[in-house]
């Protein structure tokens, strides 16, 4: 598999991920994986089942922490991106080597933005999903602080090299693979800036970019059900149950159609 930048440049799965990983244990990618982590914490109690797989690099091994799956694992482009104890394979993301129907839930912590066919990726997926299984999509949002960074940034350094998929783009995808959305959200609505001093300051600008922008939130999560004809689907009460549950008791709830 390659991966795509803005500039039309594809390079090399391996070095595409250990860039990205060197970046998400840096602080501002600590920060990032932090707050996706508490963010799905709250859809954990809705997703059961065996198995549940991760395609990214090591470090995004934490976000399914708390899942309440008998077995996660994750996939990397090689042994040199393993830096963890747990179970993993070594496989292109794009062909995955996993059984059709097999697998409870998947995720996908920002691998859309450097994927040079996001869809087919999708496919991938969709194929593996057993029937009511949960596809989780987690990407940068490209009409945020975020997203303004990333066309001020010259140099080929991740994540800012990467294509950040728009939500509304990936929602289409994942309606014609037949997923029905069932929850979504936006966060991170700090800026792509570490504030160390700062922090206690920039803590009531984050509250307000939360209460009056929350489409500008740096991260999108979208939850989607993989459809099959004639079961039964969870009953959407329970994911809006969800969407309420994830927004902080001090701030208003966002307006769904921003996102």
């Amino acid at each position: 598999m390659k991966f795509c930048f803005r500039k039309k440049h594809c390079v090399g799965s391996t070095s595409v991920y250990e860039q990205f990983a060197a970046w998400l244990q840096q602080p501002l990618g600590q920060a990032v994986i932090n707050e996706e982590k508490i963010a799905l914490r709250f859809c954990w109690p809705f997703i059961l089942g065996d198995y549940l797989l991760t395609l990214g690099v090591a470090p995004q091994a934490v976000l399914t922490e708390e899942a309440q799956v008998k077995h996660r694992f994750i996939i990397v482009p090689s042994n040199n991106c393993v830096r963890f104890t747990g179970s993993f394979i070594v496989a292109e993301s794009a062909y995955l080597p996993i059984q059709e129907h097999s697998l409870q839930a998947i995720l996908l912590p920002h691998v859309l933005e450097f994927s040079e066919n996001p869809y087919q990726l999708l496919r991938e997926a969709e194929a593996a999903l057993s029937p009511e299984g949960y596809l989780m999509v987690i990407g940068f949002n490209p009409w945020s602080l975020w997203g303004l960074r990333r066309w001020f940034s010259f140099k080929r350094q991740l994540p800012w090299a990467g294509i950040f998929r728009p939500s509304y783009r990936v929602k289409d995808w994942l309606r014609v693979l037949n997923f029905r959305i069932v929850a979504q959200k936006r966060i991170v609505y700090q800026g792509p800036i570490v504030f160390s001093k700062g922090a206690f300051f920039f803590r009531p600008l984050k509250n307000l970019y939360r209460i009056f922008f929350p489409c500008l939130g740096g991260v999108y999560i979208i939850i989607a059900q993989k459809r099959v004809f004639g079961l039964t689907p969870l009953q959407k009460t329970a994911w809006k149950t969800l969407s309420t549950a994830i927004i902080p008791r001090s701030v208003a709830e966002p307006v769904r159609r921003g996102f």
